[in-house]
């Protein structure tokens, strides 16, 4: 077995392990997936030992979900044949993981600059942007436009990493380091696993399952698996060396723009909730809420260095308490 098959293996089987811990049946365990955005890898292992009265329903629940990766993937070309055909710089985000995953949207970064061409496009293409009564954050957070589709995926356009309006990666530090792969233009691993850090700390205050999957994969210490040879060695020096320069490629990140606790927060977290998949999958509830305290302590960290920040503290707090 290759690297990447046995990675994606136990990849799947930490997924299947955390949701099946506990479960009564197959759709308790799939809900469990679903929630933690790893349903496909886990409907695989449930499928592949399925007994025969099960695996009509599980086959169907996975192709349902493959349709729908596949109608996410069409839509993606699509919005990469619009603005890459028109000479729009853009890096699809928080997408582009190790595993298969379809969001309820894509979320297209793009350069302020470029956003009236962007928008005339996506319009005459059918999407239009959605109501103060559908989703009153989306339609008035700045920096940030929902449009939606009477047939595709929302195409929620962002001007940098923000949320409530403070910037956690500007649109050059995307841009700048972006790659087309299958035919879309993303940021690189080390820079799209910040934005998820980034992402549970300052927008929705915990991490699923699959999102420690692919911090940990990028930036943590051994990556989501543990990057180990036959004979649990650590797999090599150049392997070491790469890996250590995207932790501190990716901490430097943070650094340069003003969150570093928040980063810390994310790959510790990551870490953790992955170790104790490993061990007691059974003790661990998922997505993991990070605790108030720690969450402050990273809201602070970036308002102090922030121009217009004092405003963070009070609107992260408000937000956490809705959700």
């Amino acid at each position: 077995m290759d690297a990447a098959h046995e990675r994606d293996a136990s990849v799947a089987e930490l997924a299947h392990r955390y949701a099946s811990a506990g479960a009564a049946d197959w759709t308790e365990t799939l809900a469990r997936a679903d929630a933690n955005d790893v349903a496909i890898p886990v409907l695989e292992r449930l499928l592949a030992a399925a007994a025969v009265d099960e695996a009509r329903a599980l086959d169907a629940e996975l192709r349902r979900r493959r349709a729908a990766l596949e109608s996410f993937a069409l839509d993606l070309e699509r919005v990469h044949d619009l603005l890459d055909g028109a000479g729009i710089e853009y890096a699809v985000i928080k997408t582009n993981v190790a595993h298969p995953y379809e969001p309820w949207d894509l979320n297209v970064l793009a350069r302020e600059r470029d956003w009236p061409r962007a928008i005339d496009l996506l319009e005459d293409d059918g999407w239009t942007r959605t109501s103060f009564r559908a989703h009153p954050l989306a339609r008035t957070e700045p920096g940030k436009r929902l449009y939606e589709h009477d047939v595709r995926h929302p195409v929620h356009l962002h001007a940098a990493v923000s949320w409530n309006g403070l910037a956690y990666l500007p649109a050059a530090a995307v841009l700048d380091s972006r790659r087309l792969e299958d035919g879309v233009y993303y940021p690189e691993p080390v820079v799209d696993a910040a934005i998820h850090c980034a992402h549970g700390a300052f927008e929705n205050f915990e991490v699923t399952l699959g999102e420690a999957l692919e911090i940990a994969r990028v930036l943590g210490r051994e990556g989501a698996v543990g990057d180990r040879d036959s004979r649990g060695t650590s797999a090599g020096s150049a392997v070491d060396r790469d890996r250590q320069l995207a932790v501190d490629r990716g901490r430097q990140l943070a650094v340069e723009h003003g969150w570093p606790e928040g980063y810390d927060l994310a790959v510790r977290t990551a870490e953790e909730v992955l170790d104790r998949v490993r061990r007691s999958p059974e003790s661990i509830d998922l997505p993991h809420r990070y605790a108030p305290a720690e969450l402050v302590r990273a809201w602070l960290g970036h308002a102090r260095r922030t121009d217009g920040g004092w405003y963070e503290l009070p609107a992260n707090a408000a937000l956490w308490a809705v959700k």
